[in-house]
């Protein structure tokens, strides 16, 4: 390809960005494919992004193999942008390939609107695309300095090199995700736990015997889209095995009916929707269950006011009396009921399901990997090598969970300043004004402090907008905090480990000012400097460095509220847990960690 000599326009860096970042949106998209990340920022488990990506409209079937479309995009983009850049936006070879690639975002948006779920960083790719056509129109004149054959060339090379790299990290990916399925199957059909926690497993709800061999149990929402893919795999499971039993429990991610969620509404109607089952169960009995069950997942747990009669005359009830009581506390009961057994159990999110009373961990199986799991445990189960076990409590879920989840590769690790001196390393991203981690930071402490083998790091996450802009849409910010942040770096830096962890131990307290100066004068107690060299370094690029990367390294955990924990590389998001003190929770992952 011979180089462009035309002077770039306005046009070209317009479309040169709108490149970037839609290939920066695609690769955020394809990250989770990647392992490079759980969830994509502000996209959580059931949001749109989730379901566009995991869904039909997220994959390209190549006979049992699915082929992300985020990796199509990212390698169309990272291609255009190095063409765009390499011809500076004018080659009409070019242009044609941006007008294929808008109609390839028309066809995607338009599939999106008919799915009824938007993403929004599908949304962003589409948009950069749109300007990108947009300044491609506008900025292509001649083609007469490009070699046309060079650059279709060029696109293929780029575009096939990426997508291999791209499919090599996505095999790896999921030959580990296939490690932890084959190891999940393994445990459900080894068994081993005692029969404390059986009872959470009970309900009346249940398709098939209860004395049945393989005993599956779902907790549910019917407004979840993965609860339906893998409602819908049971159902077809139990057509066609007469040794299965399925037991149906409620846990709607809406705290209208879920006392054991906080303030999460992820589903407006997901309440309603599990209170008409019961009310089914109540009227109808098991074939009235039966009925609105399966309704309700078909119609992904929606009705409306203006329907509902009908629906119900045309499902066998009576529309007045079955509004009646679905309204009465007794419906309300057995959701919330079936939610805090979820809750013992240790679920945050839906579905979650038991095989013989271990959890299945459905994630890391293909879309058919249900099935094939069952039929090892009904294997298992004839040879007499596997039989129904009590599933862990909500506390070793946690540990569990903790043992096999991602080890996160922690930024700047090395210039850590740490308490203790144990094998096992604790890291804290929090705020000295916030209540939950000054508890987490006494909890910690009291650990060390009884010879426990551990050592604890204590890293940054101000909410203040002055030094953290990630924080300005919070509801409760704390000014201050990126001062208190700076003083006690610039004390580390100034007087070492010592002086650090004592100004640190000072700010877990109230201070009764949180200005620079009046900090820089507390921490001058404890450090051989005057306050106004503490202030003047922690006033510093360095300083202000340190505390970008700490915000940056929590982020790459944990996006969401402080304080953030990680035991050995691994997240743990429920350190708070009902029927334990979080010292003997953490101190059980700590043993474990130490083994």
């Amino acid at each position: 390809m011979t180089e462009n000599k035309t002077q770039p326009s306005k046009f070209f860096w317009i479309g040169m960005l709108a490149a970037a970042v839609a290939s920066i949106a695609s690769l955020v998209l394809a990250g989770p494919k990647l392992g490079l990340w759980t969830t994509m920022p502000g996209c959580g488990p059931e949001s749109g992004c989730d379901a566009v990506t995991n869904g039909p409209l997220g994959n390209i079937p190549f006979g049992s193999f699915l082929w992300p479309v985020s990796f199509v995009g990212l390698a169309w983009f990272m291609t255009i942008s190095w063409l765009w850049k390499s011809t500076k936006g004018n080659s009409k070879p070019l242009l044609w390939l941006v007008r294929l690639g808008m109609l390839g975002s028309l066809g995607f948006v338009i599939a999106m609107i008919a799915s009824g779920h938007f993403c929004k960083w599908c949304a962003l790719v589409h948009f950069c695309n749109v300007v990108l056509w947009i300044c491609a129109e506008l900025q292509i004149r001649s083609s007469k300095n490009v070699c046309n054959k060079c650059l279709g060339k060029s696109f293929v090379f780029g575009f096939v090199l990426v997508s291999v790299i791209l499919g090599s990290m996505y095999v790896l990916k999921m030959g580990a995700d296939q490690k932890s399925s084959d190891e999940n199957t393994k445990q459900i059909v080894e068994g081993g736990a005692d029969n404390s926690t059986l009872k959470l497993l009970e309900s009346d709800h249940r398709f098939g015997s209860p004395s049945a061999p393989i005993q599956v149990v779902m907790f549910t929402d019917y407004q979840c889209p993965d609860c339906k893919r893998l409602e819908t795999q049971l159902a077809r499971i139990y057509e066609q095995r007469s040794d299965v039993s399925v037991v149906v429990k409620h846990f709607p991610l809406n705290y209208d009916c879920n006392d054991e969620i906080g303030k999460m509404k992820m589903h407006s109607n997901a309440c309603w929707a599990a209170r008409a089952a019961e009310t089914a169960f109540i009227l109808g009995g098991q074939d009235g269950w039966e009925r609105m069950h399966a309704w309700l997942f078909a119609n992904s747990g929606s009705f409306t006011d203006a329907t509902f009669n009908d629906d119900l005359i045309m499902l066998g009830f009576d529309p007045h009396l079955f509004v009646q009581t679905m309204q009465t506390s007794v419906t309300l009961q057995g959701v919330k009921e079936d939610a805090a057994d979820g809750k013992a159990l240790g679920i945050w999110f839906t579905p979650m399901i038991f095989i013989n009373g271990v959890e299945y961990l459905w994630y890391y199986g293909g879309q058919e990997s249900l099935a094939k799991v069952i039929d090892t445990v009904g294997n298992a189960v004839a040879s007499g090598e596997s039989s129904v076990i009590a599933p862990p409590s909500a506390v070793e879920k946690l540990v569990a969970d903790w043992r096999v989840g991602r080890v996160h590769s922690i930024q700047d690790r090395d210039r850590l300043s740490w308490s203790g001196d144990g094998d096992v390393e604790i890291i804290v991203w929090g705020d000295y004004q916030t209540e939950p981690t000054v508890k987490l930071d006494s909890i910690l402490k009291d650990i060390l402090n009884d010879g426990t083998r551990a050592k604890y790091a204590f890293r940054h996450f101000p909410i203040d907008p002055s030094c953290n802009s990630g924080v300005k849409n919070y509801s409760k910010q704390y000014p201050g905090s990126c001062e208190m942040a700076k003083v006690v770096e610039a004390v580390d830096i100034l007087c070492g480990d010592e002086a650090r962890w004592r100004v640190h131990q000072l700010f877990m307290s109230p201070q009764p000012s949180t200005t620079l100066e009046a900090l820089a004068k507390v921490a001058a107690t404890v450090c051989s400097q005057s306050s106004e060299t503490i202030a003047d370094v922690a006033s510093s690029a360095d300083v202000a460095a340190r505390i970008q990367s700490d915000i940056r390294s929590k982020l790459s955990v944990w996006r969401r509220s402080v304080p953030v924990l990680v035991i050995d590389g691994r997240f743990i998001p429920r350190w708070q847990m009902e029927g334990t003190t979080p010292k003997e929770t953490l101190l059980q992952i700590i043993n474990e960690a130490s083994k």
